[in-house]
């Protein structure tokens, strides 16, 4: 008899800094780098699925949605999952909490596009002091007080904002890829953005890789 055929999930991951890559690979016994169109892409098996992991470098809405198109045609990934940092809308949300996007708003456009239930399922068991909640996505660091108490207003149902969700959501959903956003806040519903985003985001950028590599290796992952 032949062996049995293992069916092996390839998972895409997007990070919205280098410091998210380097905890990767800190974090991970054995990986390769593959260079592809100026990029680094880190693959690793974990938990006995294909991990791709890859930050788009420019800061730009192009590059980003670039990278996923790359992981979907390239490499074929099945799922995709986006982390990074988010900015807190709701004042209830604390420097480091965890968020999972459910509704991503595109400020651009308007569009809104919506994660994948059953991964969201997923994370809400392996972590269930996350927070799901709406993310809305602007082209700029969005730091003014003003700005976010009128966004609150006109949007009740959003938490907090980040640079890329929906950005990165567009794709997936043009290829039908289920997706995921996991963001840790790392500034407060105040005037302090900056000034706190620099204090966390090392220690967010370990807490979203974390839940990645625990996901991928617990039993809830669901194919």
């Amino acid at each position: 008899m032949g062996k049995e055929r293992v069916n092996v999930m390839k998972v895409g991951v997007v990070c919205s800094v280098d410091t998210e890559v380097e905890v990767f690979r800190e974090e991970l016994a054995e990986f390769s780098v593959i260079e592809l169109d100026n990029r680094e892409y880190t693959s690793a098996k974990i938990g006995g699925e294909e991990l791709i992991v890859v930050n788009p470098q420019k800061n730009t809405k192009e590059d980003k949605q670039e990278c996923v198109e790359k992981l979907i045609q390239h490499f074929e990934v099945k799922r995709l999952i986006f982390i990074g940092f988010a900015g807190a809308i709701d004042y209830t949300l604390s420097p480091l909490a965890v968020i999972i996007g459910k509704n991503h708003h595109n400020h651009q456009n308007g569009l809104t596009y919506t994660a994948s239930k059953k991964m969201i399922d997923m994370l809400d068991k392996l972590y269930p002091s996350a927070i799901v909640c709406d993310i809305m996505t602007y082209e700029y660091f969005l730091e003014n007080i003003e700005e976010k108490k009128k966004l609150k207003t006109q949007f009740p149902s959003i938490s907090a904002v980040d640079m890329e969700s929906a950005f990165l959501a567009e794709i997936a959903s043009v290829h039908s890829i289920p997706f995921v956003s996991i963001r840790a806040i790392t500034d407060n519903a105040n005037d302090q953005a900056q000034r706190n985003y620099k204090k966390y985001e090392h220690l967010a950028a370990g807490k979203t890789v974390d839940i990645v590599i625990e996901l991928l290796k617990s039993k809830y992952f669901d194919k």
